[in-house]
């Protein structure tokens, strides 16, 4: 067990802690790349 939390539950947790913060990774690469519009992974 992770943190005393079943394997399960810890892995939902670290996907809704990681999921936003990929999104909002992306969407500042793309704020620095300057064309305005979101992409995915670099592609349109």
């Amino acid at each position: 067990m992770i943190l005393g939390l079943p394997p399960l539950t810890a892995l939902v947790l670290a996907l809704m802690i990681l999921i936003p913060l990929v999104a909002y990774g992306l969407s500042v690469v793309d704020d620095q790349r300057g064309d305005g519009s979101v992409t995915v992974w670099g592609r349109r």
